[in-house]
């Protein structure tokens, strides 16, 4: 039998849906400001595109965690959201005068991938002390 799914308050969803929204807004102009604007990160971005992505699956695991959908469905929505998005991101940069580069996409879907797999850990981790103490009330 699976356990299930963590739920959380109206209150705490909509705020977990504004954090997702202003995140992800954040992240597209970001990412989408001209080169000029853009300050120097050194050798190489590969790092900020992976913990970008990381950012991005957070607070979008924790709406669908807070909206009471299973495992396997937080992690197959956010990964194939962030597979589509990652995608869309990397070919409309030429628009603002950037570079589309597959090594960025496969960073943004290696942070994206890492940070769900991150949180399911910490909800069986939650999942698991939970039963141990329903266990142990008298």
């Amino acid at each position: 039998m699976s356990a299930p799914p963590l739920q959380a308050s109206t209150r705490t969803r909509r705020l977990l849906g504004w954090l997702c929204a202003l995140v992800w807004l954040g992240a597209f102009a970001a990412t989408h400001a001209p080169p000029g604007d853009v300050p120097n990160v050194g050798p190489s971005d590969k790092v900020l595109h992976f913990a970008g992505y990381a950012a991005l699956a957070t607070p979008l695991m924790l709406l669908l965690a807070a909206r009471g959908r299973p495992g396997r469905h937080r992690a197959a929505i956010t990964i194939g959201v962030l597979l589509a998005y990652a995608a869309l991101d990397e070919l409309t940069q030429p628009i603002v005068g950037r570079d589309a580069d597959i090594l960025d996409w496969l960073c943004d879907i290696a942070g994206a991938a890492t940070s769900v797999v991150v949180w399911e850990i910490i909800f069986a981790v939650r999942r698991r002390r939970r039963a141990e103490a329903n266990r142990s009330e008298p």
